[in-house]
């Protein structure tokens, strides 16, 4: 018996993706509040673009699939003047609005990066003029501490600048907006194609393998047919934290029994991200540990077959954020249990 199957997405994509090129548009600072809801902590967030009417622009809101209640969902109100402290500051030029802006390597390949699926080159990003957007403008995460720090111009690490590069936005500079409202001449924003576990629009699928093939257009050397993102280091710095989700034998037992089947065995985080890139894009058969290192799938070529081990997380049924990249990218499947070494050894066999 096979051991591939095809995923099918937890939910079929819903709605319509496009570009609304906004006039002096309003973007609204961020903010956590509690809703009013009687059976669970719930939390709500605000930011978002607005019309120069005040109107709500729905297509820049953060969509949650719903999956975890713990994360805030979007509540702006229809209308808006504009409600920060001092008056908004002020963009020139046309900009592209990209969501919220995480720095989590996952989140920012499966939420962030597909925002910006529109070609650079279109005219909708463009301009009628073809001269080219100012730069990109994104609110800060909907995670963490708020914080009082100030918004502007964002100092990106090297991984999140290179993917911006093989996406064609290049070394635009990104405005993150964080409690205080902005305003801005012209910002192009982009229906958001993702919605986290739930499913992906083929303008997502678009993004992601224009990455891919921008990595693989950089370089000429071989690349490897089999192909295992190791969470050995990673997850020992992990434990360290008291935060592992494997134990060093399962981990140091993948990369063993991997290597015997053939796979060159890959640390990620050892590599700049344009070479992780490219080494998911010349894989044939990718393998790893559920969470963001398998996210690379999203990058390979069609046709390209994924193994999922789960862990302490996904003990017995994949990642719901992997189910949906794979249905997505109509991938080949197959799944390990957590620690499940005989189920190992029956899919690597039937390779």
């Amino acid at each position: 018996m096979s051991p591939w199957e095809s995923p099918a997405s937890p939910r079929e994509p819903v709605g319509e993706v496009g570009v609304e090129v906004v006039p002096q548009a309003l973007v609204t600072g961020f903010a956590r509040r509690r809703l009013a809801v009687l059976d669970r902590p719930t939390w709500g967030m605000t930011g978002a673009v607005h019309r120069a009417d005040g109107s709500l622009v729905g297509g820049s809101q953060r969509v949650w699939s719903g999956e975890n209640p713990t994360v805030p969902v979007a509540c702006d109100p229809p209308q808006t003047t504009g409600s920060g402290p001092v008056p908004p500051e002020r963009l020139a030029g046309r900009w592209v609005y990209a969501g919220h802006w995480t720095r989590h390597f996952g989140h920012f390949l499966v939420e962030t990066l597909p925002t910006l699926w529109p070609d650079p080159d279109s005219p909708e990003i463009c301009g009628p003029q073809g001269e080219g957007p100012a730069g990109i403008v994104a609110h800060r995460s909907f995670r963490g501490a708020i914080g009082d720090s100030p918004g502007g111009t964002a100092r990106l690490p090297r991984w999140q600048r290179d993917l911006l590069g093989l996406a064609g936005y290049g070394d635009l500079p990104v405005h993150v907006v964080r409690g205080d409202d902005l305003r801005v001449d012209e910002l192009v924003v982009p229906t958001r194609p993702a919605v986290f576990r739930a499913f992906a629009h083929p303008e997502a699928v678009r993004l992601w393998q224009r990455i891919g093939a921008a990595a693989e257009d950089t370089s000429t050397r071989p690349t490897h047919a089999r192909l295992f993102w190791s969470r050995t280091g990673f997850d020992e710095e992990l434990r360290k934290q008291g935060d592992g989700r494997t134990t060093a034998a399962w981990d140091h037992h993948l990369d063993q029994a991997f290597a015997a089947a053939g796979f060159a065995i890959v640390r990620p985080e050892t590599l700049p991200v344009a070479e992780q890139v490219r080494l998911a894009r010349g894989a044939e058969v990718m393998a790893g540990s559920s969470g963001s290192a398998l996210h690379h799938a999203a990058l390979a070529r069609p046709g390209c077959r994924v193994i999922e081990i789960g862990d302490s997380r996904n003990p017995s049924a994949p990642q719901t954020s992997q189910v949906v990249l794979d249905a997505a990218l109509g991938r080949l499947t197959a799944f390990v249990p957590h620690e499940d070494a005989t189920r190992l050894a029956e899919v690597l066999g039937r390779l």
